[in-house]
Formats: C-alpha cells, structure tokens, sequence
C-alpha cells in the first residue's frame, strides 16, 4: 500500500481559497491545508469540486485556523491508475 506523505500531499495541484472559483468542475478528492503545512480536511467531491468549495459547510470554521489551501486530485487523476506516490519516486 502506498501512503500520501505530506510532501507528496503539498505538491499536488491546489488553489489559494480565495481563488476557489479555479477549482476545476470535476469530481475529485480534496483536502484544506492550513498555512500549507497541516492538512486539516479531507473530502471527496462526487461530481464538481468548484461546486463543492463554493458552499463547503466547514469553510468558515477552517478559514479561522489561518490561510487555506485547497489541494485536489480530480477523478481523471485518480482513474488514471497512476498513484500519487508512484508520480513522486
């Protein structure tokens, strides 16, 4: 089993929260880094993360932990079959 390390995790795609609206309108797995250095949230978005981050219901609450990057894997990504930490070695 391969593990996402937070290296790995910080160098996935991502947007500044400020910035959602780039989010791409796929479905994915996302997750809030605060301060891009702790993961504080992870998700799975079915159908549009750009839906999903214009009324996430934990917005505010991680937006008062400090400066909010979203990072995401989109499904493309993901059924590709290429893993994360096979794209890092």
């Amino acid at each position: 089993m391969s593990v996402l390390t937070r290296e790995a995790a910080l160098a996935l795609s991502y947007v500044p929260y400020a910035e959602r609206e780039r989010l791409p309108h796929t479905g994915g797995l996302y997750y809030a880094i605060v301060d891009r250095s702790e993961v504080a949230y992870v998700g799975l978005a079915a159908t549009s993360l750009l839906n999903r981050w214009r009324s996430h219901q934990y917005a505010g609450a991680l937006k008062r932990l400090g400066s909010i990057t979203i990072g995401f894997l989109t499904a493309a990504d993901i059924d590709g079959g290429m893993h994360v930490a096979e794209r890092q070695s």
